[in-house]
């Protein structure tokens, strides 16, 4: 599953990481996992939409998959 990360519309500086989710004009991100140093926790939020960033999976040194920006 794609995975995108966006600003909280109603949030200054929160961002959220999960599945987008387009109703109309509007843009959200279905976060699932609580972030460890964000305040917006699980749910579904309102993102800005120019700043949506796609996300991708990787695996670091210690072999647990991690989320990050995608390079274009």
């Amino acid at each position: 599953m794609t995975q995108y990360t966006a600003k909280v519309i109603d949030e200054p500086d929160e961002y959220v990481t999960g599945e987008l989710i387009k109703d109309g004009d509007h843009y959200y991100i279905r976060q699932a996992i609580e972030p460890k140093d964000g305040n917006c926790g699980i749910g579904k939020f309102e993102v800005i939409p120019e700043t949506m960033e796609e996300v991708k999976k990787v695996k670091n040194e210690n072999r647990k998959n991690k989320s990050v920006r995608k390079v274009t």
